[in-house]
């Protein structure tokens, strides 16, 4: 009987893969979900980390994915270290990859994700996968570095970025809020009097028509829009808005929409109760931004409105919690505005129904 031998089939190649890697990422994706699910879907209209209306188990899904863009950058530079040592390749192609690698998360950030964000294209939003991106540029150019030079790179950027808490962009004048004058130029002109410069200074940026311009021109005409209509040119600031109001899919960013909101409340009579609601929208939205100066400063503000209109126990609450935050980020003006408030009432009676004298105090 004729036997023939079977074929040789190939022992399984060994993976190299680390399991627990491939784990931590899978849970951090799952993590980044989750966030992401709740911010489009969730019912709640309020920031989960508000712990005066989130509850524990809400503001627990948001706290919990500020660890997410962290462990996604670590493991970048531990998967670039992992490819070469498996992979045997030479430094020029690992180099390679990662530009490569890093520039198509860059596109994609600029093209596809920052549609999904906004459901359409109104502008480049640059987050998680634009640094992340950059990163890996970054680190192949590193790579000619010895590696004690990049641990001590690494250490420096670890454990010292807070070395910079105290420098603060007002020290840096008209440049304060980037490497563009405005709307930063502008926004300083009209806390310093001067209106009509503030407001010069945003039209000629926005007689612009660069595609740097014209990516920022929500940005220029919503800033406008606010500084005249808190100046008294409430003509000015509705045609500002008019425009915005033409294309509102385009300006679907929190902290546009907050600036928009404090437009409006500035633009309604004094006591008008659609101004409050104006005004804790926009506080909300700027909570949601991440922006806390400026969600303290509705809160001030707010605080002020509620005041005239006798809402003294939603005053004190907009306050303390305004100068909490003031402490947080070491605002002195926050600090001194919240003092003013709070001492022009705090000890200040008014008569009861009753004929006695009821104290206001906080």
């Amino acid at each position: 009987m004729r036997t023939e031998a079977l074929p040789t089939v190939p022992a399984a190649a060994t993976s190299s893969r680390v399991v627990s890697i491939d784990l931590l990422r899978g849970l951090i994706m799952i993590v980044m979900a989750l966030d992401h699910v709740r911010d489009y879907f969730s019912p709640f209209p309020w920031d989960p980390t508000d712990l005066s209306k989130a509850s524990a188990a809400l503001f627990l899904t948001r706290w919990i994915t500020h660890y997410c863009a962290p462990i996604f950058v670590f493991l970048a530079g531990t998967s670039a270290y992992l490819y070469k040592r498996n992979s045997g390749c030479s430094m020029r192609h690992l180099q390679g990859f990662l530009v490569t690698r890093g520039l198509w998360l860059v596109l994609l950030e600029i093209t596809l994700i920052s549609f999904f964000w906004q459901f359409g294209y109104h502008g480049m939003i640059l987050q998680t996968l634009w640094s992340l991106g950059w990163s890996m540029v970054a680190l192949a150019v590193l790579l000619y570095l010895p590696t004690w030079a990049m641990l001590a790179i690494a250490f420096a950027m670890i454990f010292g970025h807070n070395l910079l808490d105290g420098i603060h962009p007002k020290d840096f004048g008209a440049y304060a809020l980037g490497w563009d004058a405005e709307p930063g130029n502008a926004v300083l002109l009209f806390e310093t009097g001067d209106l009509d410069g503030a407001l010069a200074a945003l039209d000629r940026a926005l007689q612009g028509m660069s595609w740097f311009h014209l990516q920022r021109r929500g940005n220029l005409l919503v800033n406008a829009a606010c500084i005249a209509a808190r100046g008294g040119r409430s003509a000015q600031a509705s045609i500002y808005l008019n425009e915005i109001d033409a294309q509102p899919e385009r300006w679907r960013q929190p902290a546009t929409q907050a600036l928009i909101a404090e437009t409006k409340a500035a633009l309604g009579e004094p006591g008008d109760p659609n101004g409050n609601r104006l005004l804790l929208l926009a506080r909300q939205l700027w909570t949601s931004a991440g922006v806390e100066y400026h969600a303290a400063r509705i809160r001030l503000q707010l605080a002020g409105a509620l005041l005239r209109s006798g809402d003294v126990s939603g005053a004190k609450v907009e306050i303390t919690a305004a100068e909490r935050s003031a402490s947080q980020l070491g605002s002195r003006r926050l600090e001194e505005e919240a003092a003013t408030l709070r001492h022009g009432f705090s000890h200040e009676s008014q008569p009861s129904g009753d004929g006695s004298m009821q104290e206001l105090t906080l």
